[in-house]
């Protein structure tokens, strides 16, 4: 018999229940206890038919299938998730029964859209979308059982800021600068007036991620419960590090640079009642602005002030591809390694998995290269 309970952060019932030694838990949808029982009831019967037959009478179609990814990113970045559905669907039928997708047809899709331009990439990123929407909609729908999802390969190449790059772009961010073409309005977040806050937000956030090369989810949903009273240390959650006994995120801690102590200690004393320690906000009628209770979410400032710096210059990306928000946990990575920390050390502050993932930030300080060959030279 299915078992309905709540979550404090969700104002659906959730379902729980076992079919032969397999635990189904999930959001019913439904607010109303009565509706969400036949919910969970027929999620039961679906399941009890499934392992007694082997077959699932629940069909979907692919559209309705991406549906499942949508929802998996409705605590961050819905509208892009929704765009990439939505995507997708100008390439494959979205009518076409889900369980009846094939391999033959997804290589097919393949192609079409290498031969269109597309990166492998961004293919990837397509292909990717399918196998999450078949892993959720697989206990409760049919979905295909026997499809290869093909992947292609892609150039996970470094792509670190230099030196002088990191002080452009720091510079640039700079809350103390003097906001151009835009007087500061009156409306304010916690202490500090919105633009204000906006631009603070950017710049500490840079400095977080250069000096902890934490992933960018990783720093930005950091809670001032995870920093230590004296802000010496944080400890947050590695999101694509997962706990082999719970499978959950691998709980990690730091120690903080002196930049980093610095920068939450000035966070710390700016902050007003938000639980975050870069928090978002949002709009709720013109001119007044509230914090939310959910972390940041987005990156636009940053790429904007690297491309105003030149780091994105026509010339640069031919040489380093197009650097982002991720460039700065590149940095960190390359740094390490040119101050000599053993590879090993590097990886663990990295959260990688494989020793290999790392070993990529060994051959690219191009740097410290060029550097030790003017020193040769000079020697001749």
């Amino acid at each position: 018999m299915a078992e309905l309970y709540r979550k404090t952060n969700s104002p659906f019932w959730w379902y729980d229940f076992s079919v032969e030694g397999k635990r189904f838990r999930g959001s019913t949808k439904r607010k109303l206890k009565r509706e969400a029982k036949q919910i969970a009831d027929g999620l039961e019967k679906e399941q009890l038919d499934l392992a007694q037959t082997g077959t699932s009478s629940r069909e979907l179609t692919l559209a309705e299938a991406l549906e499942f990814y949508v929802h998996k990113h409705r605590h961050g970045h819905v509208r892009l998730a929704r765009w990439r559905a939505n995507h997708l669907l100008q390439w494959l039928p979205g009518d076409m029964p889900f369980h009846k997708l094939t391999t033959a047809q997804l290589r097919a899709f393949v192609d079409e859209r290498l031969d269109t331009g597309a990166k492998p990439r961004t293919v990837n990123q397509d292909l990717n979308m399918i196998s999450v929407a078949r892993n959720l909609a697989s206990e409760t729908h049919r979905v295909p059982q026997n499809l290869r999802i093909p992947r292609l390969s892609t150039p996970d190449i470094p792509r670190p800021l230099t030196d002088d790059e990191v002080d452009a772009l720091l510079d640039r961010l700079n809350p103390d600068r003097p906001a151009k073409g835009k007087g500061l309005p009156t409306n304010s977040i916690g202490h500090e007036p919105v633009i204000l806050a906006q631009r603070r937000q950017n710049y500490d956030l840079v400095i977080g991620l250069l000096n902890t090369g934490c992933r960018f989810g990783e720093l930005a949903s950091l809670r001032w419960d995870q920093v230590s009273p004296d802000c010496n240390s944080i400890t947050f959650f590695r999101s694509k590090t997962k706990d082999k006994a719970g499978g959950r995120a691998y709980q990690a801690s730091m120690r903080c640079s002196k930049a980093m102590r610095e920068m939450l200690e000035r966070r710390a004393r700016k902050r007003g009642n938000e639980a975050h320690v870069f928090p978002a906000w949002k709009q709720v009628e013109r001119g007044t602005m509230l914090v939310d209770d959910r972390p940041m979410s987005y990156t636009g400032a940053i790429r904007r002030a690297m491309n105003d710096v030149g780091i994105n210059s026509p010339a640069n990306v031919s040489i380093y591809g197009r650097r982002d928000v991720r460039s700065l946990r590149d940095t960190f990575a390359t740094r390490m390694i040119r101050l000599g920390l053993p590879i090993e050390q590097v990886s663990k502050l990295l959260g990688h998995t494989n020793l290999s993932q790392t070993m990529k930030y060994t051959s690219f300080d191009i740097q410290e290269v060029t550097d030790r060959a003017a020193e040769a030279l000079d020697r001749l």
